[in-house]
């Protein structure tokens, strides 16, 4: 292990031209300077082509092919990097100056023992801006996946960084993901050894109709059923690890399960408002978002708050998230935790915030551990 390792930053790009630069110019600032940026442009047909020749630094490596999809692009990318570490950067994205520096910082008060670092992100929505993930998981996460199904356990793309040792055993990409193939990439890796996440907030995402993050047209169902579930199998087999994910259970319970997942939550948000009157949410992620969704008139007018440590400027139910401290807690009968994964981090959280002087309320108490199709 080097302390001052080379860095590969691998960029892949298609039709992303009024965004690219930005991106490109957010690892040039770097201030970690011992890096190559490999450039990948997937046989884009806009401008990307014009602005990625107009950059001329000499620490770029220019790589044009034909369309062939996300993998494609992380392969050819890969084939050419000479990094000891591999970070990997969506063209529609861009990191904090000091990501890379922070990454090295890391490996080497790890000594180079992991097989994948992420760290925090934020989402870019029309200017407002808000956290991807409020908690990331460290730690032997292949075991976490085989114990509880759970797979939203990294960030994208642009969050993640390997070790090259790792990527040699697990490139190429196979080519059927034409999008989401760091998909692959985490839940290979992760059979290795383990991930650790930085909890700093060091790049950005841009969330746009375009890309997965802001795409309703995207199944995550189809994806895992049809692409990920299969590859990450064969995988599993070529490599002899006794795990599978169960494809024909998936094609045909989940989408019954959800149905069932969410009339549950009615009858136990339903107990709470019987018991306590008003109540309060604790956490303004993900799940809330798709808590929301499900139940727009309900349980509006019993949620007198939403409390989060870093609120998001999104409204539930006419209401905006805000900071603990910034609310009128009178009328709170309870506290519910809004997750179904990381009700521990909240609780404890929770703890550390009001004491004793609510009841905290978890949705899931008495179920089996996720997951919890959505």
């Amino acid at each position: 292990m080097c302390n001052n390792p080379f860095i590969s930053v691998i960029i892949n790009n298609y039709n992303y031209g009024s965004f690219i630069y930005k991106c490109i110019n957010s690892v040039i600032r770097q201030t970690y300077k011992k890096i190559e940026i490999i450039i990948v442009d997937d046989g884009s047909t806009d401008n990307s082509r014009d602005v990625i020749n107009s950059f001329c630094d000499s620490r770029i490596v220019k790589v044009f092919k034909k369309n062939g999809g996300q993998a494609s692009a992380f392969n050819a990318g890969f084939e050419v990097a000479k990094g000891e570490i591999i970070a990997f950067l969506d063209s529609d994205d861009w990191w904090k100056n000091v990501k890379l520096e922070r990454i090295v910082a890391w490996h080497n008060f790890l000594k180079g023992d992991y097989v994948m670092l992420q760290h925090l992100v934020k989402v870019w929505d029309n200017g407002k801006e808000y956290l991807y993930k409020p908690a990331l998981y460290s730690g032997d996460c292949f075991i976490h996946t085989q114990v509880t199904g759970e797979l939203g356990l990294f960030v994208g793309t642009s969050g993640l960084v390997f070790s090259r040792k790792i990527l040699e055993r697990i490139m190429p990409v196979p080519l059927q993901f034409k999008i989401s193939a760091d998909a692959y990439l985490t839940r290979t890796s992760f059979i290795f050894g383990r991930v650790v996440s930085i909890p700093e907030i060091l790049g950005y995402y841009r969330k746009h109709n375009n890309a997965v993050l802001g795409n309703n047209a995207y199944s995550h169902i189809e994806f895992h059923k049809n692409i990920l579930f299969p590859a990450l199998n064969d995988f599993y087999k070529k490599n002899l690890i006794n795990f599978r994910f169960d494809v024909s259970a998936y094609k045909t319970t989940k989408l019954q399960y959800v149905e069932l997942h969410k009339s549950y939550l009615r009858n136990k948000i339903k107990e709470i408002i019987q018991k306590y009157n008003k109540f309060a949410f604790f956490g303004a992620g993900q799940y809330l978002e798709w808590l929301h969704s499900t139940m727009l008139d309900f349980p509006s007018g019993n949620v007198v708050a939403i409390l989060d440590d870093n609120p998001a400027y999104k409204e539930f139910w006419n209401i905006i998230p805000m900071k603990p401290n910034d609310c009128n807690l009178s009328e709170i009968g309870a506290i519910v935790l809004a997750s179904d994964c990381k009700q521990d981090i909240l609780r404890k959280r929770c703890i550390e915030i009001f004491g004793d002087s609510f009841p905290i309320i978890d949705l899931y108490e008495g179920l089996p551990k996720g997951p919890y199709p959505k």
